[in-house]
């Protein structure tokens, strides 16, 4: 059983049932047939095929900026985002207040793909249409009610509530290396473990993490390749590390519980700059009157309807969300990527003094040799 997006087929599937769509049993071949598929996905990775290409990202509309991606605030070596200081950071917009301060509304039924780009034409984030499945939206339902219910039961610290993108409860989970550590590591998710691995192991969000790390492997595909051969040895290597979702390309998620999820003026700048974060939100509020995605350099304010995605480089990006309507409730899924290998600078001098070097003869240049895994809209619609 394929996997589509509006009508478009991908070489993976987000169910691990053996059955049909109608609940039905499969057949003995049918099953072998969709375990072989996704064996191979896994190796392969998440690849839209021709035709889908041709179908949908041919005919996308795009939205036009006249930003220079170029010039976007990737720290020396672009292993991360240069820090600075954002005023006004836990301000709550409206979309009037930002429409008079000269910042473009987009209208966005959620359904439709539009492309950013920039004044080069390079896509540098995508508003990504759901499912024309009546089945992905009632999954996508299910999803972030669960996200809703086990917030309500969890327990959080004072750091889970109150942090630097918002003031409801969060949780973090995949793999990480920073802060301390001597290599990758499996966060500990401490008196939330059990939740977590709850999340992670729900057929609904997988299939919502499915569904985005193939629409990165759609619209940047040279990203998509990059996060998985740079990820796949390291899960080689250390196999002791989880993965989040089987058919997910992303090291890493959180989850945003709610009620009521309004992010502040914020950059997740330990993100790998070049990588696209993916960015989910669900609930029961009317998309016209809150929960409108802001990116503040682009100056562009966009409607994002219950259940859909947007993909944007949040190391690079500031944004936020406008609050939804009082007595409507709003949570959010993300995936992301931050940049690192399994080793560090020590163990890498120790281990390996060449790579070393090449590493650091490369470092000025990274920046730019990351821009050229961008794709040009103008390219993929010949």
């Amino acid at each position: 059983m394929g996997w589509a997006i509006n009508g478009r087929k991908f070489s993976t599937s987000a169910s691990t049932s053996d059955t049909k769509r109608d609940g039905q049993p499969i057949s003995g071949s049918h099953a072998r047939r969709k375990r072989r598929r996704k064996e191979e996905k896994s190796i392969n990775g998440q690849y839209a095929r021709a035709e889908v290409k041709e179908r949908i990202v041919k005919n996308a509309v795009p939205i036009s900026t006249t930003f220079e991606f170029a010039d976007a605030p990737a720290a020396s070596g672009a292993y991360c985002a240069k820090r600075s200081d954002l005023e006004g950071r836990k301000v709550k917009y409206t979309v009037e207040q930002l429409s008079a301060r000269g910042f473009q509304v987009i209208g966005w039924d959620g359904r439709t793909d539009r492309p950013i780009v920039d004044k080069n034409g390079r896509i540098i984030g995508v508003l990504v249409g759901r499912p024309d499945d009546p089945g992905y939206d009632r999954a996508a339902e299910r999803a972030f009610s669960t996200i809703l219910e086990e917030g309500r039961k969890g327990t959080f610290r004072p750091d889970e509530v109150q942090h630097h993108r918002s003031a409801t409860p969060a949780m973090n989970i995949g793999v990480m290396h920073g802060k301390g550590t001597l290599k990758p590591v499996n966060l500990n998710n401490h008196q939330n473990t059990e939740m977590a691995q709850r999340l992670v192991a729900n057929k609904d969000i997988s299939r919502l993490a499915t569904h985005a790390s193939a629409s990165l492997a759609l619209w940047a595909p040279d990203v998509y390749k990059y996060c998985k051969e740079t990820l796949d040895p390291l899960y080689n290597k250390m196999p002791h590390l989880r993965r989040n979702f089987p058919n997910s390309v992303y090291p890493c998620a959180a989850f945003n519980f709610g009620p009521d999820v309004w992010t502040f003026k914020h950059r997740d700048i330990m993100d790998l700059p070049i990588a696209w974060c993916t960015i989910q939100a669900g609930g029961s509020f009317d998309p016209k009157k809150g929960g409108h995605f802001i990116i503040w350099e682009l100056k562009l304010v966009i409607e994002f309807p219950p259940g859909s995605l947007i993909l944007i480089p949040s190391a690079t990006f500031t944004h936020s969300n406008i609050p939804v309507a009082e007595g409507d409730w709003r949570v959010s899924f993300t995936q992301f990527a931050p940049e690192y290998g399994y080793r560090t600078e020590k163990v890498l001098i120790e281990e390996d003094p060449a790579l070393y070097e090449e590493v650091c003869r490369l470092r000025s240049t990274r920046w730019q040799t990351h821009l050229g895994l961008l794709n040009k809209l103008e390219d993929m619609q010949e």
